[in-house]
């Protein structure tokens, strides 16, 4: 194990914990929090401080444990050094610990907030997004090299159960309009995160992980992301039409069209070129975070204008 000062070993835990997707995360969990509330006073409660809670300490074991499995693969990414070098810095044996200290917090959590709401919905949906991420990064499952089990559990592990676990958190029942926005957010997001995880399609394919990315190669994947952001931007704005927002739609519209945007100008310079393409999204790769930050926080800003039927 390597020596470092509190402050480097404070840093490692954030890198490992993957703390940098924490603004987005909470972006997307928050905005449907706030559609489903019909109240101000409605946010303000220990179940959805609790639910806040849990869902956070999901997110960083989530991205913990993807750290941890990845460690040999992540040594010879020439994009994703840090990761494997903060464990080193920490230590493994600590790192598991904390997996395990993390799993059984986030896991209590979610039983407690059954408990005092009522909604067995909500423990159901932290148990699905528990077992997806497990099956994701660790063997035998291992569904990241598993082509379409790939897709879906990073489709459902961080754009779709988190937004139905903040809704249903305030609401009993699921309403059309907030189900295709929760559904237009992921495909946004997950467009966002094919284009992302084509920049590792050299390591991914030397290492016969059969990532999406590396079934279609990588223009036509970039391709791809831009049809799902484009559909996703499609549902959002069907399924806020029905709050009435004129602003709100506007907000939406741009930030969904800043990321899809930036794809449409980086695809144009590859000249259809995988290799090309490649080394564009390697080089641009600290880009592609801000597409999805602003993504997720036009849709937080238009829940936000969208009103409520009452005040505090």
């Amino acid at each position: 194990m390597k020596k470092g000062s509190k402050w480097e070993k404070i840093k490692a835990y954030l890198a490992i914990n993957r703390f940098e997707f924490t603004p987005v995360s909470e972006g997307i969990i928050i905005s449907f929090m706030v559609l489903g509330a019909a109240t101000w006073k409605e946010l303000v409660t220990w179940p959805v401080l609790l639910t806040f809670l849990t869902y956070n300490v999901a997110t960083y074991w989530g991205g913990a444990i993807n750290v941890y499995f990845d460690y040999e693969f992540d040594r010879k990414s020439p994009t994703k050094k840090r990761l494997p070098e903060a464990i080193d810095l920490v230590g493994k044996k600590k790192v598991r610990n904390m997996l395990v200290a993390e799993a059984v917090l986030f896991l209590a959590m979610g039983g407690v907030l059954a408990y005092i709401t009522g909604k067995f919905i909500l423990p159901l949906l932290l148990l699905a997004g528990t077992f997806f991420t497990i099956a994701y990064s660790v063997e035998p499952l291992r569904f990241k090299k598993r082509g379409f089990l790939n897709s879906l559990s990073l489709f459902l592990i961080i754009m779709f159960l988190p937004p139905l676990f903040g809704w249903y958190t305030v609401r009993e029942t699921m309403q059309a309009p907030a189900f295709l926005m929760i559904l237009g957010l992921a495909l946004v997001q997950y467009g966002n995160g094919l284009y992302y995880t084509t920049a590792d399609y050299t390591e991914d394919k030397n290492d016969n992980i059969r990532t999406p990315s590396v079934l279609m190669g990588v223009i036509r994947s970039v391709r791809v992301s831009m049809l799902l952001v484009l559909a996703g931007f499609l549902c959002l704005l069907a399924g806020y039409s029905h709050y009435g927002n004129a602003i709100g739609l506007v907000v939406i519209a741009a930030g969904q069209a800043f990321g899809f945007y930036g794809m449409a100008v980086l695809l144009y310079a590859a000249h259809k070129d995988d290799a090309e393409m490649e080394r564009i999204i390697k080089k641009n790769e600290m880009i592609i975070p801000a597409w999805v930050a602003v993504s997720a926080f036009s849709v937080l800003i238009a829940c936000l204008l969208r009103g409520w039927v009452s005040v505090w």
